[in-house]
């Protein structure tokens, strides 16, 4: 009866030691994230924000990001913008601001994988700063939320990859 314990017990070790590894080998092999480098559009939605001007505010900016092995760094321009009243109206180049981001990919076994990103934008007036939190939807969209400085804002937040 022993004997017949120990083989249980062993079993049951080597099975989860078996199940472990096949599942480390689906997370990083099957299931391994998406390079994030490329060219991406960014579109955010102000569905808060501490003057109501930038209330269903819609951002649009052009975003080159690079991914070096979960460091998330780039830099890229806001190209439009649409107030809530009107037309989307987009910048002519001279118009334009610059951004800066920098950020990780910060990978989860047991739950979704999630992009951490601060975004720095040096507009005609100040810097801003704008933290976004976004999960990999698809190899060519990312989707998310975010918190700015612009005007205490926040709101939702999707990138499509252009390359």
């Amino acid at each position: 009866m022993t004997k017949e314990i120990a083989h249980n017990i062993f079993g049951t070790i080597l099975g989860g030691v078996a199940l472990t590894i096949l599942y480390y080998a689906y997370e990083e092999v099957i299931m391994r994230p998406t390079n994030l480098t490329g060219i991406w559009e960014m579109n955010s939605l102000i569905q808060e924000a501490s003057l109501d001007t930038f209330v269903n505010m819609e951002l649009k900016y052009l975003v080159f990001i690079v991914d070096a092995d979960g460091h998330i760094t780039g830099t890229g321009e806001k190209i439009g913008e649409k107030l809530s009243d009107r037309q989307y109206h987009e910048y002519e180049k001279k118009e334009r601001t610059s951004i800066n981001i920098d950020g990780f990919f910060e990978k989860r076994f047991l739950l979704q994988n999630k992009l951490f990103i601060i975004l720095i934008e040096y507009g005609k007036r100040r810097e801003t700063r704008t933290s976004l939190q976004l999960h990999v939807v698809n190899n060519h969209q990312l989707t998310g939320t975010m918190i700015s400085t612009a005007a205490n804002s926040c709101g939702t937040v999707t990138l499509n990859r252009k390359y």
